[in-house]
Order: structure tokens, then C-alpha cells, then sequence
């Protein structure tokens, strides 16, 4: 008898799979000074700051802020600028709420005196991209031009996005552009983005607003819900002298400018045009760098009561969800000649 054993041999082999994990910590700092009409809270921190050759980041402040649609019920949100003015820290970039309780916080976003010209005139030309909550301004150097700037509110970034074309005055932003006129000229100019990096990619003329009849300096700029653009503007002489000041609206489609009131400087309403813009609420808010007075603009182009007195700011900017915003009106690149209207109250 032959006996054969037949011994199986099983390797058993571990694999052991380590798995490290990396948390990022970002820290945000928020300055907000918070004002009610019986009492006043401060609350400050030390932002940091860290450069680089392209961006300047500093601690975003969206934290317990509404700036994302849709806003609380009865808020409105806008943002300003500060200039080297008299009573003025120069070169902030400020949001200003207004609570439903009627209370308001003040909150700088970004310190750029050190990353810009600061003067009477800048930083200027504020504007804000709702859909992206991205800030857009420019600043005014002392050669007469002016350089594009973006703010995002999520990352607290700034970044310089190149040199303009002309001279930047009011400014707003509009389905996915940035507009701005130009100072000393009736030129209304946009300029679009590319989508890879957000730089500058065409910035252009679209119309000559009164045929180039006027010299205007702008006060600011903004597209109604309608789609309609409002004016606030004061005419200029050659040497930048104020002769008097205008509130109109443009049809930037059929380049149709109506003119609603035109009052010299010594007229009590348009003396007050200053800055303005559209709130959440659809109503066109006009502030007074001066006084601080926050005052609706009725249809005539008079002033209705004071709404809100804050710290004074030059050039406005709101969030406006896009519930508020007309779907149907399409721009134009044509630079056809401008008819006018004017209608004197």
C-alpha cells in the first residue's frame, strides 16, 4: 500500500491602508459697529493681512452678514466707498446695513489706502456682482487714469484686474458686466470678463449718451429693475467746474436719454444729487456724502423724507437679488446718435 499526503500551504497577506487627513482652518475676522437709536455696540478686531504680487488678502467678513439672496425680510444692504476727504478715513470699502427693526451696521470690508490712490475722488466707480458677491471698483491716479479692482466677499481677496480705458465716474454692474461713464465726456463704457480668470477682457464705448453735446461728471450710476439706466450726473466745463447737475434714464437699447430734472447749483433739490442707487426694496436711494441722509428719489426727480443717516460715503453699490431684476431687456453695442428728451419741473 502506497500512502501519498498531499500538504496545502495558504499565505495570508494584510494590507494595511493609512489614511491621513488634513484640516484647514480658516479664521475670519469681522469688524461691525452696530447703531440703534437708543444704544451703540462696537465690537473690533485686528485684521490680518497677507500680500502677494496679484492679490491682497484680508479676513472675510461674510459671517453673520446677509449679503446672499434672499436678504432677511425688511433688510437692505449697500456698500460705499470712502474717500481722502475732509472727515473721512480714506480708501475703505464699507457695507452699510439696514435692519427690518430700523437700526443699521456699519462694516468696513477692505482697507485699500495702502493698496491705492486715495483722494477726493478715490477710490470711486463702486459696483457689485449679486450673483457672484464679488465688489468691483476702480481707483484715479494722479496721471488722470483709472485701474480696476475686485473684492470677493467669500474669500476676502482683492485683486487688480488692469487698466482702464478712460476715466471711471459712477459705475454698476448689469447681466454679467461691468459699466462705468466716463469723467468730463458723455461716454458710457462696459466691460466684460473672461470666464477662465476673471480679467479684463473687452472694454468698450457703447453710446455717446447726449451725442457728445455735454460734458458730464457722474455721480453714480444704476440699471432700475426695469432695465432702465439712471443718471445722476452734474455738467462740467472743460476744467471739470460745475455749471449744473441732472437726473435722468437711458434706454441702453434704443439710446433714448430722458432727462427728468435739470436744476442749476442753486437749485435746492438737485444740489442734493449726490450718489444713488437701487435697494432690494426697487426703490432709488439718493445719499449725501455730506450729511449722511439716505432719501428716496420719487418719479419727478424730487427727494422724498430722509429713510436712514449714516457715515457719509461716495459712490454706491446694493445687493439686489435677481427677483428684482427684469428678464426681458437686452443691451445694445450700437453707438447710433442719441435723441433727447427733457422734462423741466
Amino acid at each position: 500500500t502506497t500512502t501519498t499526503t498531499t500538504t496545502k500551504t495558504t499565505t495570508s497577506t494584510t494590507t494595511t491602508i493609512t489614511t491621513t487627513t488634513t484640516t484647514t482652518t480658516t479664521t475670519r475676522t469681522t469688524t461691525t459697529t452696530t447703531t440703534t437709536a437708543t444704544t451703540t455696540t462696537a465690537t473690533t478686531t485686528t485684521a490680518t493681512t497677507t500680500s502677494s504680487t496679484t492679490t491682497t488678502t484680508r479676513s472675510a467678513i461674510i459671517s453673520g452678514v446677509p449679503f446672499q439672496c434672499p436678504l432677511p425680510a425688511g433688510s437692505l444692504v449697500f456698500f460705499g466707498t470712502t474717500q481722502g476727504r475732509a472727515g473721512q478715513a480714506g480708501g475703505l470699502i464699507q457695507a452699510v446695513v439696514f435692519n427690518a427693526n430700523g437700526s443699521s451696521t456699519n462694516i468696513t470690508i477692505a482697507d485699500e489706502s495702502s493698496t491705492v490712490p486715495v483722494s477726493s475722488s478715490s477710490p470711486n466707480a463702486l459696483a457689485y456682482d449679486t450673483a457672484t458677491m464679488q465688489l468691483y471698483f476702480a481707483s484715479i491716479a494722479g496721471d488722470g487714469t483709472s485701474s480696476l479692482y475686485r473684492v470677493d466677499l467669500l474669500s476676502g481677496q482683492t485683486t487688480p484686474l488692469g487698466r482702464l480705458n478712460e476715466l471711471a465716474g459712477g459705475a454698476t454692474f448689469y447681466k454679467g458686466a461691468y459699466w462705468y461713464g466716463v469723467q468730463r465726456s458723455d461716454h458710457l463704457r462696459r466691460v466684460t470678463f473672461n470666464n477662465a480668470d476673471g480679467s479684463i477682457a473687452s472694454d468698450e464705448n457703447m453710446v455717446n449718451i447726449t451725442g457728445g453735446a455735454a460734458l458730464w461728471s457722474y455721480g453714480d450710476i444704476d440699471f432700475s429693475p426695469s432695465g432702465l439706466l439712471m443718471l445722476m450726473t452734474s455738467t462740467v466745463d472743460a476744467n471739470g467746474a460745475t455749471l449744473g447737475r441732472q437726473y435722468a434714464t437711458l434706454n441702453v437699447t434704443t439710446g433714448w436719454l430722458t432727462i427728468i430734472r435739470n436744476g442749476t447749483t442753486s437749485d435746492a433739490i438737485a444740489s442734493l444729487y449726490s450718489q444713488a442707487t437701487y435697494g432690494d426694496d426697487g426703490v432709488l436711494y439718493n445719499h449725501v456724502t455730506g450729511s449722511g441722509a439716505w432719501m428716496p428719489v420719487l418719479a419727478d426727480g424730487t427727494l422724498g423724507s430722509v429713510a436712514y443717516i449714516t457715515a457719509g460715503l461716495t459712490d454706491l453699490a446694493a445687493v439686489v437679488c435677481p427677483s428684482r431684476l427684469s428678464t426681458t431687456t437686452s443691451t445694445s453695442t450700437s453707438t447710433s446718435s442719441v435723441t433727447t428728451t427733457t422734462t423741466t419741473t
